[in-house]
């Protein structure tokens, strides 16, 4: 073997051993990130928005009247939730605004899904990351 081949080869190994380096460094960057997210997705807020959807999801809103005892008729807005097979009724008042109400519902339902899929991917991410440190170490 010439001495440019090895020279060569030489190279080659000092290039994907920098590469590697390079690559856990990134990945290492990666999981500090993934755990940050983790963490900010138990944020109180988003907590409160995740609960809010999770006893709210199997709801719908009702806007229903009941007659006064002087005959007259009130309207208030109702939950209507589905819970052990019987449904219930969540009294909501008559002044509820309800496009903020739908709103935070969307948000809610969005920051839930975000939530699961985020645990899964940061879970399964977290894992293969693990698994190729430390192969390469």
């Amino acid at each position: 073997m010439s001495k440019q081949t090895e020279e060569k080869k030489g190279k080659s190994k000092q290039i994907k051993l920098y590469d590697i380096e390079k690559a856990l460094s990134k990945l290492e960057e990666i999981k500090k990130t993934l755990n940050e997210l983790k963490i900010a997705l138990e944020s109180r807020e988003i907590r409160e928005a995740i609960d809010f959807y999770e006893k709210q999801k199997s709801c719908g809103l009702e806007y229903t009247w009941v007659k006064g005892g002087s005959g007259k008729q009130y309207y208030y807005y109702y939950l209507k939730c589905k819970e052990n097979g019987h449904t219930v009724s969540i009294y909501l008042g008559n002044n509820l605004d309800i496009e903020s109400y739908n709103k935070y519902k969307r948000i809610s339902k969005r920051l839930f899904e975000l939530k699961q899929v985020l645990e899964n991917f940061i879970e399964n991410s977290l894992e293969d990351m693990e698994t190729l440190l430390n192969e390469n170490k």
